[in-house]
């Protein structure tokens, strides 16, 4: 038997070590997703949720390996090992963290870790080349062992296991002379063996620090285990070994016996994490930043300042462009000194090559060498020969500018470097689009402002001032103007009562003015008119007519507060008199008399122009700004300027929100003000029933759904045309389906029936609510204007008390009516009765909308568009998906949990399904196999969204059937490619997912 028989003959005998590793973490989701991870490699695998289970299992488990996390909830890994070691049950182990920790590192290694892991983004793609390396190194030493003890009885066997070992062996003095190597030595070094016998072994040392350091510990231990160090092959190349060193006697002498495995491919690897960490916080820095600053040339500066060393970055420029693409100002970090601004260069006619061919291309430049790939650069010789980065700053069709970073050649190839610089660049760009935007916000504000200036200088045109009095202590509030129009200082009535005003009153007319206000507060007068002089500062008297309305009563319909606009008449009176005056004098003077009665008339008139004037001019001046705010958050909100996070779309909806409510206030204000001057006319024409019904609801589904309201309408077959106003109808009905919405409870419901009356020749809209009632003795003063139920300073709803009164008269004025029924606590019904005269053709309507559970499902069944499935629990998510697919074209239903998902999938069967992973009842991955599983659904395209986003997650969702896969948050953008791209002609297989 040769050498290679015999060794062949010995290794046969020593069977292959099988490790059970057991996974020792308290995260019940991140253990089984270990786990699964390990099995794929054909690991045994067990799994503890505590320490104390880990104990019991490495126990119980013959060669056994722990995967321990530091920290657990009943003890910390340092127990767990000292708790074996007592037992004298010695096993391997490898720790790891949620946090990079070197005490708690060296700490563990000192135990015997094999292994230090950080949970970090690359945890679960380097943990099994970590567990096969070390179960291999395990192995290995223990058939080192074996092969020890064989060795003692037998120098031949020795020899031949020594030679053919699969990690490097060696044994030499302590100074360093070589006395034996095995063939993976000379394989790992690249020597041979006559030549590694000519040199010193720890002149294999890249660092000479760590050959004092061993040879020191070796001395005084007599055994240095697992200590990794940098080696030097004769080729001049680098490699890493993990080493162990001990002490022996060889033929006389003491020495050393080296035993090391290359580990160069797993540093590589932690290196590789290492940087992307670095890299990690400094764009954490950014993002900081980005929060903070709102100066851009500051806020470039400082990104600069936040990317280099030692946060990932050797060095940093920015170059921020204007609209033109000309370079404005640069930006930069990390030169020492060595690189001139680039801004001085560039208006020098300097442009740098990187900037050209990153304004060519939309994503990643990367440039190896700056002296190769840039020769004719201005600035090359600043970029020395480090491997760099650029990108442009870009957000939608808008440049920023340029940034460009030095990166270490070894990783400026990796893909995830590229992506994270790319994130960074995409993220400074967002920053200073919000800068544009605030600008504008700014703008926005200064126009509104200035309206607000010329609205006040119209009322000071017109002699106008508003008050307001609180009946009960008679505290009354007033403009500026009212003070202003008396001769004394704008705060001069500030809080005070209502007799500082009355005291002023010309004794003639001071109980006559108070007896019309009595008169009105105790309901023997329809209103508050009155004229009257009052004393100025100068004592001086002028003419004021005044006018008001009770604006809040309280529950026993008693008023509360009063308010009212007052207007300086003294010119009118003053002609007035003059009038009276021509008139008392002689027959001869008639034509004079007429000619002054002429110009008090021309002066009445004018003065009535100027009311109507003003009228006119605060309604514009009002609705301009207001539609210039309304405009641009529509604009926003449609994502004409690119996306906006949530808290941005909380924004802008309040500002929706609030400007509709101003322009319903204005437009319910004026449309009153109108039809009582008989100013309004109706545009009769044929009116699609169904059409005015579903765009009444529309108006109304998001202030529903905020609710969690239940929607119900039933139309009557019959009912298809009627003359009437379309804009008006809507206008009746969309206040009465606000009213519902608003004083119905959360999860209420409310409705809307369309019923044909043949014999009366009548059509009944009648919209019911389950909401809080209204009380009989309310009921006769419901349709007042400005009369509101809840009208007191604690009131729960808001509005202005118009709605019901517009919605009487235009009833009216239609020639039909309004009936109300209602129990307190139970809801109301209120019924608009409309002729019904019919056109000359019916038209075909749609038919009525049935009930369903869903809002989504009464008002989205338009023909020709593509239906969209969006399943997803999250109501804010689900808005912006719904309100984008909208306005690109699509049809939407929607559902809150995957078991509703599944009844619409089957019934409606849409072009498309948009399914959240988790939502309630049946998650998405459940709900996805179910559809897959049926035949009429199986090939509806399925794309998946997921906020979990960890390695492993995209191949559930598509081993599970979704067709692609999106992580959340979701871009709206990356969602329309991907929904446009399914949505292709179908061809005869079934699209590949990418």
């Amino acid at each position: 038997m040769n050498n290679i028989e015999a060794l062949q003959h010995y290794l046969q005998d020593m069977p292959e070590t099988r490790f059970t590793l057991i996974v020792v973490e308290d995260d019940q989701g991140l253990n089984r997703l270990i786990q699964k991870r390990l099995q794929r490699q054909s690991f045994n695998v067990a799994g503890a949720y505590t320490g104390a289970e880990g104990i019991q299992l490495a126990r119980t488990l013959p060669d056994a390996l722990l995967l321990i996390d530091y920290t657990l909830p009943d003890m910390t890994g340092k127990e767990i090992v000292l708790t074996l070691n007592r037992d004298k049950h010695i096993t391997p182990f490898i720790v790891i963290t949620g946090q990079g920790d070197e005490r708690t590192a060296v700490e563990m290694m000192k135990l015997g870790a094999r292994d230090y892991l950080v949970k970090d983004a690359n945890f679960l793609d380097l943990l099994p080349s970590v567990v096969q390396q070390i179960t291999e190194q395990l192995d290995t030493e223990r058939r080192l062992q074996q092969a020890e003890s064989a060795l003692r009885e037998s120098e031949y066997r020795f020899s031949l296991l020594f030679q053919n070992a699969a990690v490097g062996i060696s044994l030499a003095t302590l100074d360093g002379r070589p006395l034996a190597a095995n063939e993976a030595t000379l394989r790992m070094s690249g020597y041979e063996p006559e030549e590694l016998s000519q040199i010193n072994l720890t002149d294999t040392y890249t660092n000479p620090d760590d050959r004092v350091r061993i040879i020191d510990m070796l001395r005084r231990d007599g055994r240095v285990n697992n200590q990794e160090v940098r080696l030097k092959r004769k080729d001049g190349t680098l490699y890493w070994v993990n080493m162990t060193l001990d002490t022996l006697t060889f033929e006389g002498q003491e020495a050393m016996l080296v035993t090391f495995e290359d580990i160069t491919e797993r540093k590589r690897s932690q290196e590789r994490v290492s940087y992307l960490n670095a890299v990690l916080r400094g764009i954490r820095r950014v993002n900081h930043l980005i929060t903070q600053e709102s100066d851009r040339d500051r806020l470039i500066q400082g990104a600069c300042n936040s990317l280099i060393e030692p946060f990932g970055y050797a060095n940093a420029w920015i170059a921020r462009m204007d609209h033109a693409g000309q370079i404005i100002t640069v930006a930069s970090a990390g030169f020492n000194g060595a690189f001139v601004r680039l801004d001085q260069r560039i208006r020098q006619g300097a442009s740098p090559t990187c900037v050209r061919q990153t304004l060519d291309d939309t994503g990643v430049v990367v440039i190896h060498d700056p002296s190769v790939d840039c020769p004719d650069c201005s600035i090359v010789s600043a970029c020395r020969r480090e491997a760099r980065l650029s990108i442009r700053l870009a957000h939608g069709d808008r440049i920023y500018g340029v940034i460009a970073v030095a990166v270490d050649a070894s990783f400026v190839d990796d893909a995830e470097v590229q992506r994270l610089f790319a994130e960074t660049a995409r993220d400074l760009a967002s920053a200073l689009y919000k800068i544009d935007l605030e600008e504008e916000r700014q703008r926005t504000e200064n126009e509104l402002r200035t309206s607000q200036e010329r609205l006040i200088t119209a009322m000071r045109a017109g002699k106008l001032a508003w008050w307001e009095m609180d009946v009960a202590n008679g505290i009354m509030v007033s403009d500026d103007q009212k003070a202003l129009m008396l001769g004394f200082e704008p705060d001069h009535f500030v809080g005070a009562h209502h007799s500082a005003f009355t005291d002023l009153l010309h004794p003639d007319d001071c109980e006559r003015t108070l007896q019309a206000m009595r008169d009105y507060l105790h309901g023997v007068a329809d209103s508050y008119d009155a004229e009257y002089r009052i004393k100025t500062q100068s004592g001086a008297w002028r003419w004021f007519h005044d006018y008001g309305q009770i604006t809040q009563r309280d529950a026993d319909g008693r008023p509360l507060r009063i308010t009212g606009v007052v207007v300086d008449v003294t010119d009118r009176q003053e002609t007035a008199l003059a009038l009276q005056r021509t008139l008392d004098k002689l027959e001869e003077r008639v034509a004079e008399r007429t000619r002054a009665l002429s110009d008090a008339n021309a002066e009445l008139a004018r003065a009535a122009r100027v009311k109507d004037e003003f009228l006119a001019n605060m309604s514009h001046e009002l609705r301009t700004p207001l539609s210039a705010v309304l405009g641009m958050t529509e604009v926003l909100r449609d994502g004409i300027y690119g996306p906006l996070n949530e808290r941005q779309n909380t924004a802008l909806q309040s500002i929706d929100e609030s400007g509709q409510h101003l322009l319903e206030l204005i437009t319910d204000i004026l449309d009153v003000a109108k039809i009582d001057a008989g100013r309004t006319v109706l545009d009769f024409a044929a009116v699609n029933v169904q059409e005015v019904v579903n765009a009444s609801f529309h108006l109304v589904i998001q202030q529903a759904r905020k609710k969690q309201l239940h929607l119900h309408c039933e139309c009557d077959p019959a009912i298809t045309a009627l003359y009437a106003d379309a804009r008006r109808l809507k206008q009746i009905l969309v206040n009465l389906l606000s009213n519902a919405v608003k004083f119905t409870p959360t999860e209420g419901q409310i409705g809307l029936e369309v019923t044909g009356d043949v014999e009366h020749s009548a059509v009944r809209f009648s919209v019911w609510d389950t909401g809080i009632g209204i009380a009989p003795d309310h009921l006769q003063h419901l349709f007042q204007p400005f009369y509101q139920v809840d009208s007191g300073l604690a009131r729960s709803y808001e509005g202005t008390g118009l709605g019901l009164s517009l919605v009487v008269r235009l009833a009216e004025m239609h020639g039909g009516s309004v009936d109300v029924e209602s129990q307190v606590g139970a809801g109301s019904r209120f019924t608009v009765i409309l002729p019904w005269r019919k056109p000359m053709t019916n038209s075909e309507s749609p038919s009525h909308i049935a009930d369903t559970d869903t809002v989504a499902e009464t008002i989205t069944n338009v023909a020709n568009h593509p239906l969209v499935l969006v399943a997803e629990d999250n109501e804010a998510a689900s808005t912006l998906i719904c309100d984008y697919l909208n306005s690109r074209g699509f049809r939407i239903v929607t559902s809150r949990n995957g078991e509703d998902a599944l009844r619409l999938a089957a019934k409606m069967h849409p072009a498309l399904i948009v399914m959240d992973i988790q939502m309630p009842r049946i998650n998405g991955l459940e709900a996805t196999r179910l559809i897959r599983a049926d035949a009429n659904m199986a090939d509806i395209p399925i794309i998946a969204l997921s906020a979990l986003a960890i390695p492993g997650d995209r191949e559930r969702c598509l081993e599970a059937g979704a067709n692609d896969y999106i992580a959340k948050p979701v871009s709206l953008k990356r969602l329309m490619q991907s929904i446009t791209g399914l949505l292709q002609p179908i061809t005869t297989e079934r699209p590949q997912v990418q």
